[in-house]
């Protein structure tokens, strides 16, 4: 199938836009997990999530995401499309090899990252924050903000907060490394698995890849989504860690590397897998879903 720039920047928009609306609850509950106590499940976070918040709170943080996700799977989609072209001798008509379909979603997940780290940081701040939004007019002391009691409204009230007291610009993108080193492996193995699974679904019905059905379409993008994240895991622990964390703490993380040996001396390797289970519960229905919105949407823009 031949396709261009803008036919994957339309098909990656719609991709984004139905893994956020299915994944987002689970997101939350994972994201609580990763920066609360150790004995934090994800019942315990529903709950105390609902409790405070509402059944609403399950979308706490949703603006940034949703501000960025025609953005965010427009790069993914569109990197991984420009690559497929690239690496395919036809220009993109034939499907990519599994190893060809890892080159070129382990390239897309450089560019993913420099959008994905300064936009999680606000929807993990958002999420993680417990108890009530702050008082209409309120204003926080130095000091409040430096024992990190301070509370936000919404993403831009986050990203002020940050420019301003957190390093300027730069602070939004705290995280970079972790986010880099899961993108770039996590979308080798997204994009390889995926495609792997295609090819062994259409030798079992024996037809080509190009007519696989959406039962077929979904199950592929579900266990490509479950691959993504059992690949790369803890490092999406170590990226909210490090981005909800208060910087001016003494006993603040100091880098990626830090961060995980301290958490594995601390509370063993239980705690780079905390939140595993909603991560794999959000995964596999919304990247099912993902993957058959962008099939779908990028076959009806290519004919």
């Amino acid at each position: 199938m031949r396709t261009g720039v803008a036919v994957d920047l339309a098909s990656g928009t719609a991709a984004g836009a139905a893994q956020l609306l299915v994944g987002h609850p689970f997101d939350t509950i994972k994201v609580n997990m990763q920066v609360g106590s150790a004995d934090t499940t994800a019942m315990g976070a529903a709950r105390r999530i609902v409790g405070t918040h509402g059944p609403l709170g399950m979308y706490r943080g949703l603006a940034a995401p949703l501000a960025t996700v025609a953005a965010f799977n427009a790069v993914l989609f569109s990197s991984w499309g420009a690559t497929e072209r690239m690496l395919s001798p036809d220009g993109g008509c034939c499907p990519l090899t599994v190893g060809q379909a890892m080159l070129a979603g382990g390239l897309a997940g450089v560019p993913v990252s420099l959008l994905a780290t300064p936009t999680e940081l606000l929807k993990c701040r958002l999420q993680a924050q417990g108890g009530a939004r702050p008082p209409p007019g309120m204003v926080y002391s130095l000091a409040d903000i430096r024992a990190g009691r301070a509370l936000f409204n919404g993403p831009l009230d986050v990203l002020r907060h940050v420019v301003r007291h957190e390093g300027g610009w730069l602070g939004a993108y705290r995280g970079l490394g972790a986010t880099l080193l899961r993108e770039v492996p996590g979308n080798a193995a997204y994009f390889g698995v995926y495609e792997g699974c295609k090819y062994g679904l259409a030798r079992w019905q024996c037809i080509p890849t190009s007519e696989l059905g959406p039962a077929s379409l979904m199950t592929a993008g579900g266990v490509g989504g479950a691959a993504f994240w059992i690949v790369t895991y803890p490092f999406d622990v170590v990226k909210s860690r490090l981005q909800t964390q208060n910087i001016h703490a003494l006993d603040r993380y100091h880098g990626t590397w830090d961060c995980m040996t301290r958490l594995y001396s601390a509370q063993g390797w239980q705690a780079l897998w905390r939140g595993f289970g909603p991560c794999m519960a959000r995964s596999v229905p919304a990247n099912a879903v993902a993957f058959l919105a962008f099939e779908q949407v990028r076959a009806a823009l290519s004919h």
